[in-house]
């Protein structure tokens, strides 16, 4: 067991310390002992980015009743990150009540495993689209006062990637730059280089462009597709706000190759989702086959059909998406989503449908926190932005003489405005748009 952790934890030979744990399980008859050395294994797997095999390693322990709790927890956390990074929310969802409270029963002997549990509880509450739920997983965890730092930086890491899938690119940015400084004291799971990934990547879906050497400042060698892959996605974002839309492309198809290499399928199809925004949807085809969402990723699967649809310029599929997206509430990639239909309707001469994809866009984005992406700017500018803001103002309830005194515009402005936009999206009225721009 020593030799094992120092060999993957401690030196970086994973190979080898699979070599040591590989079947010395065999030879010890105490239930306990016999399921350390093998979560011991499953962890190494998972590091190895070998997550079929830490499944059905930790399946092992947890299929031997005479284990106790700690083993269970133990077990339950290493198979939680091979369910959270594989996508395979069902089983997720079967599994977690129990794990949680098995780890619940462990907390005195490792501390750290309910927390594990939760963290991806979350990561794969994101992978089924359920957003909102893994936004809340991560406010009530930060807002305990229980942790020390390492799960607090975990937490505020978290907590950025549930943002950033709902366009809260603020308040996203605020979680990273509040996990930066205590990475100072300690950073056991060395995550300070992904943090430094999320944070640019974030900067960057607002138009700012951080500089390469603020990613790479805390590098992890040999630390595998749980940095990689953020740090990848971070710098292609970074180039698209500098203009460089050809190394955004290629900087997200690299951050889609280590995720798949390593197994973290779902974190493979956001670096592929990326390439798809920045107008590469037939490169990221081959790669999108491997990833499987049909196990509760309903996230995973819009992404993967939004690549198909983007493709093959099927322009009234990918407004179907972009509603899947808005009823999950990742709100800015439903609004980038809205807006490349837009272009496609456009291009296509469909302008009534161009309009109201265009519309719906900037509804969507109404829900992000300063979004700045080449599929915004792209977007047809078919209804003005003081148009739209009446219709969305007028789809809410508001007045004439209620939203003439929000926008600071004359009633008669109101009603000019209202008119244009009933044309161009050829709607009859206040209800009919309101039904039109119902997003979720």
């Amino acid at each position: 067991s020593i030799r094992g952790q120092n060999l993957a934890f401690g030196l970086g030979r994973v190979a080898d310390a699979t070599e040591v744990l590989e079947g010395a399980a065999e030879h010890i008859a105490d239930p306990d002992l016999r399921a350390r050395l093998i979560t011991e294994r499953a962890m190494v797997a998972a590091i190895n980015g070998d997550f079929e095999a830490c499944r059905a390693a930790s399946d092992s322990v947890l299929a031997e009743p005479a284990t106790s709790d700690v083993s269970r927890a133990a077990a339950y956390v290493t198979l939680t990150i091979a369910l959270g990074m594989t996508g395979d929310c069902d089983r997720m969802d079967a599994v977690v009540d129990e794990a949680r409270a098995v780890a619940g029963r462990a907390r005195d002997v490792l501390p750290f495993a309910v927390d594990q549990v939760a963290v991806m509880q979350t990561a794969s509450a994101v992978n089924a689209g359920r957003l909102d739920e893994a936004n809340e997983l991560c406010r009530t965890a930060i807002a305990r006062a229980d942790r020390g730092n390492a799960m607090l930086t975990t937490w505020l890491s978290t907590s950025v990637m549930g943002h950033e899938m709902t366009g809260q690119l603020r308040d996203a940015e605020a979680a990273a730059e509040t996990a930066l400084p205590l990475f100072a004291a300690a950073d056991p799971f060395g995550l300070e280089a992904q943090v430094r990934g999320l944070m640019t990547l974030t900067a960057g879906q607002m138009g700012r462009s951080l500089p390469e050497d603020f990613v790479d400042a805390r590098k992890v060698p040999g630390a595998g597709a749980r940095v990689s892959v953020w740090l990848h996605r971070g710098k292609a974002w970074s180039a698209a706000a500098a203009g460089d839309l050809e190394r955004a492309v290629e900087r997200a198809l690299a951050g889609a190759r280590a995720g798949l290499d390593d197994e973290h399928f779902a974190w493979a199809a956001f670096s592929l989702s990326d390439a798809v925004r920045f107008g590469a949807a037939e490169r990221t085809l081959d790669m999108f086959e491997v990833v499987d969402g049909s196990k509760g990723a309903h996230l995973v699967q819009a992404m993967k059909d939004q690549a198909t649809a983007s493709a093959s310029g099927d322009a009234d599929q990918l407004t179907e998406i972009a509603r899947r997206y808005a009823g999950m509430h990742a709100w800015l990639l439903a609004a980038d989503t809205f807006a490349q239909a837009s272009t496609a309707f456009d291009e296509i001469d469909r302008a009534e449908d161009a309009a109201r994809s265009a519309t719906l866009s900037m509804a969507a984005e109404r829900h992000c926190q300063q979004p700045v992406t080449p599929a915004l700017s792209a977007r047809p500018s078919i209804v003005s932005a003081r148009e739209i803001e009446v219709a969305l103002d007028a789809a809410d309830g508001l007045t004439s003489p209620e939203i003439a005194e929000r926008r600071f515009i004359s009633v008669r402005t109101v009603d000019n405005h209202l008119r244009a936009v009933y044309r161009k999206l050829s709607v009859s009225g206040r209800d009919e748009l309101a039904d039109l721009l119902r997003l979720s």
